[in-house]
């Protein structure tokens, strides 16, 4: 989440992922667009990544070992 306001501040549209809607509220206080997915469900990342529309994806996807896979 660092990266977001530096992001942000430099003039940038910054989208971020979230898994939970509280975490849309952090990222819009961040200045940033939230939308929720499921990081392990390709669909998922598929729409979030579409509803984008992104010029640039930066990866920082952690704290993957308490997550479940969903289909």
């Amino acid at each position: 989440m660092r990266m977001v306001p530096l992001l942000v501040a430099a003039g940038h549209e910054v989208y971020g992922s979230t898994r939970h809607e509280a975490g849309r509220e952090t990222l819009a206080g961040m200045g940033a667009t939230g939308i929720v997915m499921d990081p392990l469900n390709a669909q998922s990342v598929s729409d979030a990544v579409t509803k984008a529309a992104p010029e640039v994806v930066v990866h920082q996807l952690t704290a993957l070992g308490g997550l479940q896979h969903r289909r």
